[in-house]
């Protein structure tokens, strides 16, 4: 649907009661798009923090090498731990305000979103080198998504220096080095394959 500027629909934001606004706009009755607002909005969240929380855990029991089935509920309990921390946790704007953990954490969020679109890059670098295809397409994002991503993340960690947002904003940066120096040795190797 393509809305015009002047639209009365352009200024909703996706809540429940912003569903109920448009469904009473298009002949539904108020309560029923209330209803569906809110099973969207918690569908959304409740798919979204479980797709979180299997990828965390397979990624840690990846990276600890741990395949039993029983780990799977320790390893889900010390996932589902760290956000209820950092729930927990005073955190503070750069003049001294409290803020909300979500406000403080979302600078990184968005850094370390970059951060993994530019590692995608990396790896779709390494796959053509073994497939000894031409990277010259792939180099110049690569590049480009590395060097911001990276940026952003040096500029929380010398605003935040060692809150735990600068804290996160340090670890980030010293894996993606260790993941690009594996790519660079990859990439700039005479073997292939």
């Amino acid at each position: 649907m393509v809305l015009l500027s002047s639209t009365e629909l352009t200024t909703i934001s996706p809540t429940p009661s912003s569903h109920a606004r448009f469904a009473g706009l298009i002949g539904i009755p108020e309560k029923i798009g209330f209803a569906f607002g809110l099973l969207s909005v918690s569908t959304f969240i409740l798919t979204t923090l479980d797709t979180a929380t299997r990828i965390a855990r397979f990624t840690f029991s990846e990276l600890l090498k741990i395949n039993s089935r029983r780990s799977h509920f320790w390893i889900t309990g010390i996932i589902v731990a760290v956000p209820l921390v950092f729930a927990f946790l005073k955190f503070y704007d750069l003049k001294g305000n409290p803020i909300p953990a979500w406000k403080a954490i979302w600078p990184v969020f968005g850094a370390s979103n970059q951060l993994l679109a530019a590692l995608t890059f990396l790896v779709i670098a390494v796959w053509l080198k073994r497939r000894q295809k031409n990277l010259i397409y792939v180099l110049g994002p690569l590049f480009l998504m590395l060097l911001m991503s990276c940026w952003a993340l040096i500029l929380l960690l010398k605003n935040y220096a060692l809150s735990a947002v600068g804290i996160i904003a340090f670890i980030l940066i010293v894996l993606a080095l260790l993941l690009v120096r594996e790519a660079v040795e990859i990439l700039f190797s005479a073997k292939v394959g």
